[in-house]
Order: structure tokens, then C-alpha cells, then sequence
């Protein structure tokens, strides 16, 4: 891969975007990609949404050009739930795959996180737009910029015996 590498100001950024839409608009609930462009930032990055559980497949158009960034698995909280301790995953399998060649996962442990939130958003319990300091921990990925045409994502993981997650996509880059 190029300069690009998995920070964690991106990974406040991408937390920030799932946490600043209501569960009705967020982009992880998102049944068939319609909702993959809400709120995108400007700039060399398109934020990639996984699901709270289960299988989902997505398809959208995005700007070609511009690298990808997800999490395969991540977990948030406000750091004193853990009181010290970190938040961890439990991660019993993880891949993630772009056009069939296995993408690097990066693990990623950031305390004390700023993340912008709003009321009714699924991850961070707030009670109007505000600013919270959150724990996270992930596996990360930030592919190399998508040349124009059609692209293949899918991404799995399981955390214990109780949590696992699917998603596949189909992206056209113009």
C-alpha cells in the first residue's frame, strides 16, 4: 500500500459518521447500499459501513479515486465502562477481500476518542448533537484508491459464539 495507513484520527472520523445519524439514516442499518453516500467527507476517503449483525449485501456509486475504510469488526464505549481496561473484540474469525485479493486488517486500540454524535444514533447514547470521549477497538482496513469501474467488497467476522456479520457489495466507481 501507498503512504495511506489506518489512523486514528479515520477511525474517529468513520465513528463520528455512524454515530452523527439516527438509526433510521445510519448507513449501518443501511438494507442495500442506498444510504452508503450520507454524509461522506470530503477528501481521499469513502467510509464503508458494516451491519450490527447477520448478512447484508450493498450496491452504490462512489467517486472513483478514492480509497475505502471500514471496520471488519470494531466496538465501542465511553471509556469508563471498562475502567481502565480495554474494550475487546473476542474476534473468532475476520476477512475482507476487495476484486478477490485478501485486504490487510489493522488492529486498533484509541482511548479518550472525540466523537461528534446526535440523539437516536445505535452506538453512542446521547441526548442532542454533542461531543463525547469513547474507547475503541477494531480491525481496519483502508484499501488503495478504487479505478473507475465496478468492485467487489465483502467482508465477514465473528466475535465469540454469538456475534457474526456479512456484507457484500457492489460499488461502481466513476
Amino acid at each position: 500500500m501507498s503512504e495511506a495507513a489506518v489512523t486514528p484520527e479515520l477511525v474517529g472520523q468513520w465513528w463520528s459518521w455512524v454515530a452523527g445519524l439516527p438509526i433510521a439514516r445510519n448507513p449501518v442499518t443501511d438494507p442495500d447500499g442506498s444510504r452508503a453516500g450520507l454524509d461522506q467527507p470530503d477528501g481521499p476517503v469513502w467510509l464503508v459501513a458494516g451491519t450490527m449483525s447477520g448478512e447484508v449485501h450493498r450496491e452504490w456509486t462512489m467517486p472513483a479515486g478514492r480509497r475505502l475504510f471500514l471496520p471488519v469488526l470494531c466496538v465501542v464505549t465511553v471509556p469508563w465502562l471498562f475502567l481502565g481496561r480495554s474494550p475487546d473484540l473476542g474476534v473468532t474469525a475476520a476477512s475482507c477481500s476487495l476484486n478477490g485479493r485478501t485486504q490487510e486488517m489493522t488492529p486498533m486500540l484509541v482511548r479518550k476518542l472525540p466523537v461528534t454524535a446526535v440523539a437516536g444514533n445505535p452506538f453512542i447514547d446521547v441526548e442532542e448533537r454533542e461531543e463525547k470521549r469513547v474507547s475503541t477497538s477494531g480491525l481496519w482496513v483502508l484499501t488503495e484508491p478504487l479505478p473507475p469501474g465496478e468492485h467487489d467488497l465483502e467482508f465477514a467476522g465473528s466475535a465469540g459464539d454469538e456475534f457474526e456479520l456479512r456484507v457484500t457489495c457492489r460499488i461502481e466507481a466513476r
